[in-house]
């Protein structure tokens, strides 16, 4: 017989162990991305944040239905050039250029900063970073501020059109709620706060155009919030209709009419990360990575290495190996009953002797893998012929109080075994039993 031994597995067998449970959900887990992928790439539904057919909470969908409801046709332009072939086929036509982290090439910008400027074409820009807009805007006396405060749930503070504010339909709208940052400027429109000589505002008129910081109010979530469906509407019609509508401009009544029975155009431009190289550049993969992607590769990184070292630390799962030992099965049992001897468990040692009888017995007699002990007594009593009360007592009842007992039992019970034996043929009458070859080398030894 082997002795097992315990340690502790290697990191090599460790890391195949977990492999092998886990593979059925690993394998499930890269199917789900591969279909997920696949999905996104066949898919032809906008996703882009402040995107006009976006039917998600950061879409424009809602905002560009009822525009065009109202006569306002929209262009889509993914890129410069596509927004300069449109200018020059919608001449009338109003621009507005919204960045979601990428800015115009500074030559389109620059062309376009002086149409507004000669007041040739109305342009809106929108951003959500204001740094972005002082780069677009280039104007001096215009910069970033501080953004839109927002309370403890994340709702932004309602924000009134302000003192300075010259646009007619900032005015009208009365209010503007979404989280944003602002611009400083001599004057503008729904300020965090203002004095006599300017203050901080989410909507600034420039001689470039309309600067906007807040997109978040014109999204299909926050449009309904206060006045930002009356300010995004007011805004965009202004812009088709070529011109900004300010207090000395203001239209009369039946002019917005008008204007929506007139063909309104209006030119949509989302730059993209690609119209940052030039065209003799090779374009970089990580130029189109979204700007979320750094901060979570880093907790991604950080919480490997947490959990590598975690991990590392504890030990593997324990295997056994065999030595290169082998123990008689025979010296095993006499050990074990010199420790059974030494400490006076007689009824232990006769509860092991009886059990093991009972299942030699129930094995021979072919009783099942677990008899009860009265079928097993009654079917050897049935085989030798003795009186059932006789065996079921041997086998069930006897309760030896002495080591002498317990000799005397062990013999009764390797005498009924060899009694079995003899009348299955498994053995002859005349072959001495174990119990007599152990009593006589047991007196020898004495």
């Amino acid at each position: 017989m082997s002795a097992p031994a315990t340690t502790v597995a290697s990191t090599g067998a460790a890391a195949r162990a977990a492999l092998g449970r886990w593979q059925f959900w690993i394998a499930l887990l890269v199917l789900g991305a591969i279909v997920a992928v696949a999905m996104q790439l066949t898919s032809d539904r906008e996703s882009r944040p402040y995107g006009l057919q976006n039917t998600d909470l950061n879409g424009y969908a809602a905002l560009a239905q009822v525009l065009q409801h109202e006569g306002v046709t929209l262009h889509q332009a993914p890129n410069a050039a596509e927004a300069q072939r449109l200018m020059q086929e919608h001449p009338e036509a109003g621009v507005v250029v919204l960045s979601d982290g990428f800015t115009p090439p500074e030559a389109f910008s620059a062309a376009l900063r002086q149409r507004a400027a000669q007041e040739q074409t109305a342009v809106v820009w929108i951003a959500e970073n204001t740094y972005l807009l002082e780069e677009m805007l280039a104007l001096e006396g215009i910069w970033s501020a501080l953004p839109i405060p927002s309370a403890a749930t994340g709702t932004a503070e309602t924000l009134s059109p302000g003192l300075h504010c010259q646009l007619e339909f900032a005015r009208s709208a009365g209010s503007l709620q979404a989280r944003g940052e602002t611009l400083s400027a001599p004057e503008g429109c729904f300020p965090i706060w203002e004095g006599e000589a300017g203050g901080e505002y989410a909507l600034v008129p420039t001689d470039h155009g309309i600067a906007f910081a807040a997109p978040e109010a014109f999204t299909n979530r926050h449009i309904t919030a206060e006045g930002n469906a009356a300010v995004g509407l007011g805004l965009f019609r202004a812009a088709a209709a070529g011109t900004v509508v300010s207090e000395s401009t203001a239209p009369q009544d039946g002019d917005f009419a008008s204007a929506q029975n007139s063909s309104s155009q209006l030119i949509w431009y989302t730059p993209g990360a690609a119209e940052l190289l030039d065209v003799q550049q090779w374009s970089s993969p990580w130029d189109f990575l979204p700007r979320w992607f750094w901060p979570l590769a880093g907790w991604l990184l950080l919480g490997t290495v947490v959990g590598a070292v975690a991990y590392g630390r504890r030990y593997g799962p324990v295997v056994t190996e065999p030595l290169p030992v082998e123990v008689p099965a025979s010296e095993a049992a006499e050990g074990r009953a010199r420790m059974y001897s030494h400490s006076g468990a007689v009824t232990a040692a006769a509860a092991v002797l009886r059990n093991a009888a009972l299942l030699k017995l129930a094995r021979l007699l072919r009783l099942g893998r677990h008899p009860a002990a009265q079928i097993v007594a009654e079917s050897a009593a049935r085989h030798t012929g003795r009186p059932e009360v006789e065996v079921t007592a041997l086998l069930q009842q006897q309760r030896p109080a002495n080591h002498r007992e317990l000799v005397s039992y062990a013999q009764a019970l390797q005498t009924l075994d060899h009694e079995v034996r003899v009348q299955l043929g498994l053995c002859r009458a005349d072959e001495p039993s174990d119990a007599s070859t152990t009593m006589k080398e047991h007196d020898e030894q004495r």
